[in-house]
């Protein structure tokens, strides 16, 4: 997956953008460790969501989240 992502996120960062967003939701398919690994071959920051994600009857939330 690396292989496909880096070169768009390289692009990118050779075209002046510094800062990269990831808006997917824990516990909703977020690889974390995919991110490291772009951010460490690219020296791209990448900020990446902290929040559930409630849709579908609240399907992906963990329990304690309604604690």
């Amino acid at each position: 997956m690396v292989s496909k992502l880096l070169p768009n996120v390289l692009q990118a960062k050779q075209a002046g953008i510094r800062t990269m967003l990831d808006c997917m939701p824990a516990f909703f398919a977020r690889d974390v460790r995919l991110l490291q690994m772009i951010l460490q071959q690219s020296g791209m920051q990448i900020d990446t969501s902290t929040r559930y994600y409630g849709a579908v009857n609240n399907k992906y939330l963990p329990f304690w989240a309604f604690t």
